[in-house]
């Protein structure tokens, strides 16, 4: 019987057999199984993925040099698996084509280097994320710059993220952001409405003075 018959009476080749599996071992948040599907069918990237919610951190590298995504296995060497002196190696010999790979570069080499001293200037970097449009499927951007900002213990940092994580409706964040929020400052989350969709109407007053700073004329207004 060929592929294109089918297997069985299932009607599916080998290739939707395999997918199949691996679909519902990723509902029964089986990853390990799942990974081993996706490899199979050699879909790096969501083995990759799977290793990750297992945290088989050397098999979730292995996966995403596999794919091409040298800089995803570069990170998880600098974070997960401590190897920052190898990390150096593989970004120094990079030429970054595009803005958001070079941000992803400097990412990198941020983490490696935010036990030292110059913990200014790596948060810098991590607040660079809030200066560039992230699309969809880019959301490690924002996760890889909490992480440098929980290593520099910078709340402020973090809190803007989940806020813009939030804004961007990244699934799960608004969750994570109040969690943290309680465990932080013991304060619940209360966000302004409009805030998630980005419809914020913040009413404002401008006055006009004379020199002797009298008030002479108040004008009310609404940004949106």
């Amino acid at each position: 019987m060929s592929q294109a018959q089918g297997i069985g009476n299932t009607g599916m080749s080998r290739e939707e057999l395999i997918k199949k599996a691996a679909t519902c071992y990723m509902k029964a948040e089986w990853y390990g199984d799942a990974a081993r599907m996706w490899k199979k069918m050699e879909e790096w990237e969501k083995a990759a993925e799977c290793h990750e919610k297992e945290e088989e951190w050397e098999k979730a590298v292995e996966c995403w040099e596999k794919a091409g995504k040298v800089l995803k296995g570069a990170w998880l060497r600098a974070d997960k698996l401590k190897q920052k002196y190898q990390v150096f190696e593989i970004i120094d010999k990079m030429e970054a084509e595009t803005e958001k790979e070079a941000l992803e570069i400097q990412l990198v080499r941020a983490r490696c280097r935010s036990k030292r001293r110059n913990k200014k200037q790596v948060a810098r970097v991590a607040r660079k994320v809030l200066d560039v449009e992230i699309k969809k499927g880019e959301e490690h951007f924002y996760h890889w710059a909490m992480r440098i900002a929980e290593e520099v213990k910078r709340v402020d940092l973090k809190g803007l993220i989940y806020g813009r994580e939030v804004k961007e409706r990244i699934k799960g964040e608004k969750e994570e952001w109040r969690k943290w929020l309680k465990e932080e400052w013991g304060e619940p989350l209360i966000l302004p409405k409009g805030y998630e969709k980005d419809e914020l109407e913040f009413e404002f007053e401008t006055v006009r003075v004379n020199r002797r700073g009298e008030i002479e004329e108040k004008i009310e207004g609404k940004a949106e």
